[in-house]
Formats: structure tokens, C-alpha cells, sequence
């Protein structure tokens, strides 16, 4: 089998095993447990699942509006991550700020920021500089995933 990345954008709602059986009309079978947590998942074509509370949590990002990515998203994914800031001398002596952002995802995003007068250097104003660019950069790779959510890889050229 090969491996493939998916995207969908879905609606879901908490619920367990049992109450999603029920609903189904279905039984629950001896070796599951109706109390486990998870999520009931509709997907755009009508498709209706359960899952896992802890695979679906891992898998989804809850969006505040389904249809657009907003400032609220950008910063609820990014407290999701961890960052940290620091201050290198950079070759020509004069000091950087680097502020590295570990999403959760898994993928690190780093931008630096510097001076022209060592004398005007300001960590914060570089952390805040730095923090800005990623934010922007984030909020667009945000806005792909949810046109790939919810458009697919059918459209050629955004038509």
C-alpha cells in the first residue's frame, strides 16, 4: 500500500461509542466499550463515522468560522506549539533575534530579526518582528489546508 495525505473539513460533535451505536441501531460489540469517548464525524459528501476521541483531537483543528481562517485560529494553533527566543551574535558582530516556533504539528517554523545600530538592539521589538512574519506565513499555510479541505485536489488552477 502507499501513503497519502488527506484533508477534509468536517462536522463533528462529541459523543460516545454507545450513543453512536444507538443512533446507528446498531449493537455495541462485546469487545468494544460503549463509554469510550470520541466524536461523531459527517463529512462533506454525507458520510457518517465515529472516532476516537484522542485520534480525532490529534487529527482536527476546530475552527472559529468553517469557511475562512481566523486571527483567533492563527493564535489558538500557535499556543497549541511552544516557541522560544534568543539573542546570537551574528558574523558581523552585530546582535539577532531568533525566534523559533515548534508547531503542533511537529513542523518548526524560525525568523530572524536584527538591527542596523547595535545601539538600537531591542529583544522584544525583534520577538514581536519575528512573531508577526510567522504569524503571517502561518495564517496563509492555515488558508491552503482549508481550501484543500474544502475544495479537494479536483480543481485545477483555484477554477
Amino acid at each position: 500500500m502507499k501513503k497519502y495525505i488527506r484533508c477534509h473539513l468536517v462536522e463533528a460533535m462529541p459523543m460516545t461509542r454507545g450513543a453512536y451505536n444507538k443512533k446507528r441501531g446498531w449493537e455495541v460489540p462485546a469487545d468494544e466499550n460503549p463509554k469510550d469517548k470520541g466524536y461523531l464525524v459527517k463529512y462533506p459528501d454525507g458520510y457518517v463515522s465515529w472516532c476516537p476521541k484522542a485520534q480525532f483531537e490529534k487529527q482536527g483543528f476546530q475552527l472559529e468560522d468553517g469557511t475562512r481562517i481566523t486571527e483567533g485560529d492563527v493564535e489558538r494553533f500557535c499556543a497549541m506549539g511552544r516557541h522560544g527566543v534568543k539573542t546570537i551574535e551574528s558574523i558581523s558582530g552585530k546582535p539577532v533575534t531568533v525566534l523559533e516556533r515548534d508547531y503542533p504539528t511537529g513542523f518548526t517554523a524560525i525568523d530572524t530579526s536584527t538591527c542596523v545600530d547595535a545601539k538600537n538592539y531591542s529583544p522584544a521589538i525583534g520577538a514581536e518582528t519575528c512573531a508577526k512574519r510567522l504569524n503571517v506565513t502561518l495564517w496563509q499555510n492555515l488558508g491552503f489546508m482549508l481550501q484543500w479541505a474544502i475544495n479537494g485536489l479536483t480543481k485545477k488552477g483555484g477554477k
